[in-house]
């Protein structure tokens, strides 16, 4: 009875901590009008809707967002790993705070992170649009955002787990 104690008491901190990284990570995965210069909108490694940024040392990221090149290019967004040399400048975000999320920075001039690029996403690429519809339920994206966040700070563990590396090349 001991052992179940503590494996209770164990799971409710655990649920302590996810729940203030939740409260922190949502608060954070708002929509931001971008104040960045002026070359953004006209450089060409931005695609037409915009570029997707994401952890290219990270197995899950690289498996699901990296590897779908094309896909999202055909679509009208550019992909890039956070650790290319020339992210950091054309964004004006540091790596350590783009190590949080994923990251979308709009033709419009906006960063889109989290729940929020996934809803983007889905408003934009056709064979999403369930997924869009999903979203529009009450309660439904606050659970997804929840979801999202606990698959995020557990990304690297999942990655190891699951056998998934990087094949970003930078």
């Amino acid at each position: 009875h001991l052992y179940y104690l503590e494996s209770l008491a164990n799971l409710y901190l655990e649920s302590r901590v996810f729940s203030i990284q939740y409260k922190l990570i949502l608060f954070d995965t708002c929509t931001w009008n971008l104040s960045m210069n002026t070359d953004f909108k006209d450089s060409d490694r931005v695609g037409e809707l915009g570029l997707i940024i994401y952890d290219g040392t990270c197995g899950v990221c690289s498996v699901f967002i990296g590897e779908r090149k094309l896909l999202f290019e055909k679509y009208g967004f550019s992909i890039a790993a956070l650790q290319e040399e020339w992210v950091e400048p054309l964004t004006g975000l540091s790596e350590a705070t783009l190590l949080n999320s994923i990251h979308l920075f709009t033709s419009e001039k906006k960063i889109l992170k989290g729940v929020d690029f996934f809803d983007y996403l889905s408003a934009k690429i056709w064979w999403l649009a369930p997924l869009y519809l999903i979203f529009r339920v009450p309660l439904i994206k606050p659970l997804f955002s929840v979801f999202y966040t606990f698959i995020a700070t557990r990304r690297r563990k999942i990655s190891r787990v699951c056998g998934l590396q990087s094949r970003a090349k930078y």
